[in-house]
């Protein structure tokens, strides 16, 4: 199947599964579910997502892709070469930046996760990253000193994923970690 035809069910699918509940059967909807399940089980393709982000007309197509890179990305670490890994930071970082406004706040958030799942993998493994390599952490740091008002906001908000995912990644739930704040707090 081609990309535009993947591009069609997935969009086809979004729109049932998005439907109100009394406008769709329940196995239309778990059909339409299966068909993003296997999506995301399917094989990683660089290409196929790209393609996917910049011509879906559907914001849920395009989550559901960046969660499918972002999945697969974990899955096949060891497996993806340094080159494509540095291709989908800079594709991502080019993207969110050049459609900051017009992004759905999910589909923002998810892409940015993305780099730092990235960034954190990367450190995690001490990966040696080339003099002239360019880091999720070397963007962070240019974005928050730029004097252009949209690369600092795009910063603090690229800043804002990189804190949530070290805040949140050590295996507690987000409900337990508030009520030990606040605990904490009436000490």
């Amino acid at each position: 199947m081609d990309m535009e035809n993947i591009r069609q069910v997935l969009e086809d699918a979004a729109q049932i599964f998005l439907s109100a509940a009394n406008t769709i059967t329940n196995e239309r909807r778990r059909e339409a579910e299966k068909v993003f399940l296997q999506f995301r089980r399917s094989q990683f393709s660089l290409d196929l997502y790209r393609y996917l982000i910049e011509h879906s007309s559907s914001s849920y197509v395009v989550y559901q892709t960046l969660t499918a890179l972002r999945e697969g990305i974990v899955k096949e670490w060891s497996s993806l070469d340094d080159a494509l890994k540095e291709q989908v930071v800079q594709y991502l970082l080019s993207y969110v930046y050049t459609h900051y406004s017009t992004l759905s706040g999910h589909v923002r958030e998810q892409a940015l996760q993305i780099l730092v799942v990235i960034n954190k993998r990367r450190k995690a493994q001490r990966a040696q990253i080339a003099k002239n390599g360019f880091t999720v952490s070397l963007a962070l740091s240019n974005l928050l000193q730029s004097a252009n008002n949209q690369e600092f906001q795009f910063g603090l908000t690229l800043l804002n994923a990189f804190i949530n995912e070290y805040s949140f990644s050590n295996g507690k739930q987000f409900e337990d970690f508030n009520n030990n704040k606040q605990k904490r707090e009436l000490l």
